[in-house]
């Protein structure tokens, strides 16, 4: 096994952290079916030190970035917080599933380590990781962190991590990353997607529960376990007919992963759906107007102007045209997002922007 790496053989991953948000909501259900969610959401951020010319941290942060090439050995950035921007005091809990390959025995080995804030004591780690989980074929040791604390609307955790370091055992046999398991065996990486981890959070409304850790196990049903996870109930799809069906199938709170590829999203989507990114080239291109209640759209490039009325939130979504905010139904945030031109038309309610930048780089003003 190659011990030292020159910079033209070094080996290059890429890395995906796809992100988003889940949210439980307790509002009454109005006559017309739709849920009162807006009381309670929240935005999950993640960010890296901004690099001086000979690539020490300087202080300042930058979002994170997507797709960064990495190298054995190496520490990479990966600050994580969570943002209570709904309207009630909320709890809240990340999940981190990292890529695991098991050796006969039983013992996991994973491709990178989680670098915990152990000094903020707000979060508290689960002892040992949900282990053997599934998601897309592809199996996961989940870590998760509970912040004890109730966290007030507009207000912002501590981070509950601060980054990873890459496991010096992965190498390249000149056609797939490899990475030794605890026996002594070679496992190839023969998927992109196992070069990905996924990062998400969840929140709980605080009032009625007396802590933390109960609010959030009673409101999804359960500790944390292969069974009870966020990643449970994602539908994957690869294609315009896998994603017509999943839509049609979709009920409140669904979650539809696209990997990479073209898609095309319907004018009107179903009320409370998440549609976020598994890789790092999904395009969607919507039609004239988009229409949806209580809806997420994470990770993607839209390729068309986006004109939208409703309410939902948009993070880390690159629009190509720019976009517009008609016919305002609920609260609108765009966080994360890459865009030059944006309208917000009149309304009873408030469309929020954070951390948005031009396609040149230049903070939205």
């Amino acid at each position: 096994m190659k011990r030292s790496f020159l910079l033209t053989i070094a080996i290059v991953l890429s890395l995906v952290a796809v992100t988003g948000t889940l949210a439980y909501f307790t509002d009454q259900i109005q006559a017309d079916g739709i849920v009162a969610s807006g009381n309670l959401s929240i935005l999950q951020h993640e960010y890296e030190y901004v690099k001086d010319a000979n690539g020490a941290p300087t202080g300042a942060l930058q979002p994170y970035t997507q797709g960064q090439v990495i190298y054995p050995g190496s520490d990479i950035d990966k600050i994580v917080t969570v943002e209570n921007n709904g309207k009630n005091v909320a709890y809240v809990r990340t999940f981190v599933a990292v890529p695991a390959y098991y050796a006969a025995d039983g013992t996991s080995t994973n491709w990178i380590t989680l670098k915990r804030n152990d000094s903020a004591s707000e979060w508290v780690w689960a002892d040992q990781p949900i282990p053997n989980v599934k998601i897309d074929g592809i199996t996961y040791d989940v870590y998760y962190a509970t912040n004890t604390n109730q966290l007030s609307p507009k207000e912002t955790t501590q981070p509950c991590m601060l980054g990873y370091h890459v496991d010096e055992q992965v190498d390249y046999n000149g056609t797939n990353y490899t990475i030794k398991l605890s026996d002594g065996s070679e496992v190839a990486l023969t998927s992109d997607r196992e070069l990905m981890i996924l990062v998400t959070s969840e929140a709980s409304q605080a009032i009625v529960f007396e802590n933390a850790e109960e609010a959030l196990n009673v409101s999804y049903g359960g500790e944390p376990a292969v069974d009870r996870n966020p990643w449970q109930t994602v539908v994957v799809v690869k294609n315009n007919s896998e994603l017509a069906k999943a839509l049609e199938d979709a009920s409140y709170d669904a979650h539809i992963g696209l990997k990479d590829g073209s898609y095309t999203l319907p004018a009107e989507l179903p009320n409370g759906i998440r549609v976020m990114a598994l890789g790092l080239n999904v395009e969607v291109t919507l039609q004239n107007s988009l229409y949806a209640y209580d809806f997420e759209l994470d990770g993607v490039t839209v390729t068309n102007k986006m004109v939208f009325s409703g309410h939902g939130s948009f993070q880390e979504v690159t629009f190509k045209q720019g976009w517009e905010v008609t016919q305002l139904n609920g609260d609108v945030q765009f966080d994360s997002c890459v865009y030059d031109t944006a309208l917000v038309d009149a309304g009873a309610y408030t469309v929020t922007q954070t951390n948005n930048t031009k396609t040149d780089g230049t903070p939205v003003i």
